[in-house]
């Protein structure tokens, strides 16, 4: 029996898209998509869960143009999963999306700007996954 690894997320951009070159020269950028879980919380809120997605090539270039934060961004891809060595620490484990295909689906709008409770979130998230030696790891 065959295997599949296919992912589905449609999400907030959580910051803008910030474009990078591999060693090789191919561009690429690290994204961050807020989706919602189903579930409320006893005041009424949904959590806001966050997701490393990576894109390479020319749709990695077009994010530049197209997406801002807040954008409502359909993305379908695979997981991929990488060891990372920390600095006097353990080897950490990440796990991120590594998108085929992008569309924006909306520009950045005030309704679809994540909170700023989900925005720490972000940001203590990208700080835990958006280290210099990762871009060593996923780089083939």
């Amino acid at each position: 029996m065959s295997s599949v690894n296919r992912v589905l997320i449609c999400g907030t951009l959580g910051h803008d898209v910030d474009l990078k070159t591999t060693r090789n020269g191919r561009p690429f950028c690290r994204m961050s998509l807020a989706t919602n879980g189903p579930a409320k919380d006893a005041e009424g809120k949904r959590r806001t869960y966050w997701h490393s997605v990576h894109v390479f090539g020319p749709q990695a270039e077009s994010m530049i143009a197209q997406a801002r934060k807040g954008s409502q961004i359909w993305v379908e891809g695979r997981l991929e999963t990488f060891s990372q060595e920390v600095e006097n620490g353990p080897k950490v484990w990440k796990t991120c999306v590594t998108a085929e295909r992008i569309n924006v689906l909306s520009r950045s709008s005030s309704d679809a700007t994540p909170s700023d409770a989900s925005i720490a979130e972000e940001a203590r998230f990208l700080k835990a996954t958006d280290a210099e030696a990762m871009e060593d790891v996923i780089l083939h």
